[in-house]
């Protein structure tokens, strides 16, 4: 599915961060929502066992996330007390 012009995506609103990482998008909302797409590969995007998502999908279990960060594999996010949660390989730390 590549695409070779810019293509807004309708289910993204009010959208504040967004995180890149080998073939998923994470973003984060104004509101503290979390929404991935992409490669699921090793449940990074926490999406259950979905292979690929194609429509951004909310992360059910983060909640009032203020900072998002992606990298070859995994996934942070921090929440408004402090609090940091990791998903993916969890091969390197």
């Amino acid at each position: 599915r590549q695409q070779f012009t810019p293509t807004k995506i309708p289910s993204l609103k009010n959208i504040k961060e967004i995180a890149l990482m080998n073939g998923s998008t994470i973003a984060l909302s104004t509101t503290g929502e979390v929404f991935a797409f992409g490669s699921n590969a090793y449940e990074r995007l926490g999406l259950g066992p979905k292979e690929v998502t194609y429509q951004p999908l909310k992360i059910a279990e983060l909640k009032n996330i203020q900072s998002i960060t992606a990298g070859d594999d995994p996934v942070c996010a921090l929440n408004g007390q402090g609090e940091v949660y990791r998903r993916g390989h969890n091969t390197n730390g």
